[in-house]
């Protein structure tokens, strides 16, 4: 500017733009990464604090622009017409701080530019709240390769044979399982347990990509068409009959009083594994309802995905393939089509497609409830299958495991897991980290508050420059306004020892900045003057 420059003005709107162009930088920096090792609790330092200090540079920074601005506009506005005295303290106060800038801008009316000046300051306060919410620490999760192969889960092996036999009393050796397949039956029938496949997660949280196994399948059928039932004259006694089972009920009218009877059996002749029959007779309303089913496990291709997390295993089947042909030794091959478009095989030697059959025997047998309410078991499994089949499969399932509800299918899980004995199927580390993610639309805040900051300086800058000869850049300075202060004339007209006697008096006179010998005065002027914009 001629004779008078802005320099310290301009080396704060560049210190304010020098901040936000680091905050910039680091934001993309560190935007979408992990918190620096530095940046953690216990070091004592934070992203957020980094950004608080060029925040706060920032905010301080555009203040001295805004504020001298605003100071130089009302020596602007008293060298053009006259206006109270008491503007004098208003815009004082505007300069400093946003009750002041309210107070200034509601006597505006929101009008020219001072009015621009006092929606900044005010606005300037609300900057370090809007960088502050320019970061969150959302937690993400990242699946990883385990560098040293050690995230496994079992499937079984290419070909699966038992190699174990036993002899029995009458001295003649039989393919037999494997004691984990045994106990698998046991705790999944008797127990509802099933117990997870091999696997390995030393992180606690892994996934395993789909991949196919050996295992065993099971199907049930809903046979209602198949039975036939019939009561009595009286309809006190009502039976029913499917396939070689029969399931009876009575009505005592005295007792008011009802029996269910469940039959179950199994047959290992077929070319399944195990099919099981079962027989329910329901009493809760009379004549009874029946129900009946027809089960089957047997060998197929299972496809899966896997997880585990917070150190717990789940895993979905996502489909099955039970296709085989039979080879020249017996054996069972499976071929079938991987994720990859390769073609694999899976065989079933005939020894252990044996040992699987001898297995279902251990299946073949009864459970009923007599008259009395009292159950009878052909075997300890019978009465798992029973009490199974009954909370399940006519109930809805108060011993449901994953998505299974019934004993069949429960067992042929069990089955399925205990011969998945190979650590093959690779998977990949799941971990949770605690990420920096930049809320970009936020940086539009400190973004608009500098360049209309810029404007607004700019605006008062070239305004002064066309009324230099009247007024030079003092913008808040308090020696320019003691040493062009008022004349003595008005000081006799407000002087007053208390300071709300000046200012009520300040209200009623009328003031204009006027030459004064060689320097400038705030004179006196009359109403007729009137105030200028």
């Amino acid at each position: 500017m001629h004779r008078y420059t802005w320099w310290f003005e301009f080396v704060c709107l560049m210190s304010s733009a020098t901040a936000i162009a680091i905050t910039t930088g680091l934001l993309i920096h560190f935007d979408g990464r992990e918190i620096p090792a530095w940046a953690t609790a216990g070091s004592g330092l934070s992203l957020n604090s980094i950004l608080s200090v060029f925040s706060t540079m920032s905010r301080a920074s555009l203040l001295v622009p805004i504020d001298q601005s605003i100071g130089q506009l009302y020596w602007l506005a008293v060298s053009k017409q006259g206006r109270q005295l008491s503007e004098v303290e208003l815009y004082n106060e505007a300069a400093r701080g946003p009750y002041g800038a309210m107070r200034l801008l509601w006597m505006k009316r929101g009008t020219g530019l001072v009015s621009m000046g006092c929606v900044l300051t005010i606005m300037v306060v609300i900057l370090g709240f809007a960088q502050q919410q320019l970061i969150s620490y959302p937690t993400r999760t990242f699946t990883t390769r385990d560098p040293r192969n050690l995230t496994l889960v079992g499937r079984s092996l290419e070909t699966y044979d038992t190699f174990q036999e036993i002899t029995t009393m009458q001295g003649v050796s039989v393919p037999s399982v494997e004691f984990a397949v045994t106990s698998s039956v046991f705790s999944s029938l008797v127990h509802y347990v099933v117990h997870d496949p091999l696997y390995r997660c030393d992180s606690g949280n892994c996934e395993y990509p789909a991949f196919a196994t050996l295992g065993i399948c099971s199907h049930c059928d809903y046979a209602q068409n198949e039975i036939v039932s019939a009561c009595d004259g009286d309809r006190d006694h009502c039976w029913a009959t499917y396939r070689d089972l029969v399931g009876h009920a009575w009505k005592h009218t005295d007792e008011n009083a009802y029996s269910t009877i469940i039959n179950q059996t199994t047959n290992t002749d077929s070319a399944p594994i195990v099919e099981t029959f079962t027989l329910n007779v329901s009493i809760a309303t009379w004549p009874p309802t029946y129900n009946a089913w027809a089960c089957e496990i047997y060998w197929c291709i299972r496809s899966v995905n896997a997880t585990v997390i917070d150190s717990t295993y789940r895993e979905r089947e996502l489909g099955e393939y039970n296709r085989s042909t039979v080879q020249p030794d017996g054996s069972a091959l499976f071929q079938y089509t991987d994720l990859e478009n390769q073609a694999k095989n899976f065989t079933v030697t005939r020894n252990a497609q044996l040992a699987f059959k001898n297995l279902g025997l251990t299946l073949r047998g009864w459970s009923q409830k007599s008259r009395r309410g009292q159950w009878v078991h052909s075997s300890p499994l019978f009465g798992g299958i029973a009490a199974f089949a009954t909370a399940d499969m006519t109930v809805g399932g108060e011993h449901m495991h994953r998505h299974k509800k019934n004993p069949i299918a429960v067992m042929a899980d069990g089955m399925s897991n205990a011969i998945r004995t190979s650590l093959s199927a690779r998977g990949k580390k799941v971990e949770r980290r605690t990420i920096i993610v930049v809320r970009w639309w936020w940086m539009v805040y400190p973004a608009a508050i500098w360049i209309f900051s810029a404007v607004f300086a700019w605006g008062v800058v070239c305004t002064t420059k066309l009324h230099d000869e009247f007024v030079g850049a003092w913008g808040c300075s308090s020696i320019a306004l003691l040493l062009w202060g008022v004349d003595d004339d008005v000081k006799e007209r407000v002087g007053d020892w208390s300071a709300e006697g000046m200012a009520k008096k300040a209200d009623n006179i009328i003031v204009k900045l006027m030459r004064d010998g060689d320097g400038w005065k705030l004179k006196e002027v009359k109403g007729s003057e009137g105030f200028g914009p």
